[in-house]
């Protein structure tokens, strides 16, 4: 096990705006932090601690650990006063909505659309749906287009339920 003095445990967490969300610090929980390997900081982190943070978006408490602290400052290069506000579901959940809109644009892009267009327009939004986005009404509108135009399997159930009042 690697000592880390209570001083630099103490300086780690002096910077109040850091673990401004933290519900409470794990001591047992340190490694040493490797200063040159951080990105610009006044005042760089010489250990890692650490802290239980609340999701500001499920609510659920999630360990944000010393070793994983490590990786976002040291490895990726993440501003080391830059806190999780959200747990790791909640964060690949919203980068999955981000992808399936990418998806989305690209297809909507197309000018002459063709059935495997369609039938992807149909699957992304389907999937937006089941994330529980909320589409609005001019995207409902291309969503029932593309299920009148498309092969999907589901498209008549997923229309008849498009049809349906929100």
């Amino acid at each position: 096990m690697l000592v880390v003095r209570r001083t630099h445990m103490k300086q780690a967490l002096s910077r109040a705006w850091r673990f401004h969300n933290a519900v409470c610090v794990n001591w047992n929980d340190c490694v040493r932090a490797s200063p040159e390997d951080q990105n610009y900081t006044v005042i760089p982190v010489s250990a890692h601690i650490g802290v239980i943070i609340h999701c500001r978006k499920c609510g659920i408490d999630f360990d944000f650990s010393a070793n994983e602290q490590r990786v976002w400052y040291e490895k990726y290069r993440f501003w080391i006063d830059s806190v999780p506000v959200e747990c790791a579901k909640c964060r690949a959940k919203r980068r999955h909505v981000v992808e399936l809109n990418a998806r989305l644009s690209t297809a909507l892009s197309i000018e002459r659309k063709g059935i495997q267009e369609f039938n992807e327009m149909v699957l992304v939004l389907n999937s937006l749906l089941e994330s529980g986005v909320d589409i609005g009404p001019k995207l409902r509108q291309k969503f029932r287009m593309a299920l009148k135009r498309c092969s999907h399997p589901d498209a008549s159930r997923l229309l008849a339920t498009m049809r349906t009042p929100n």
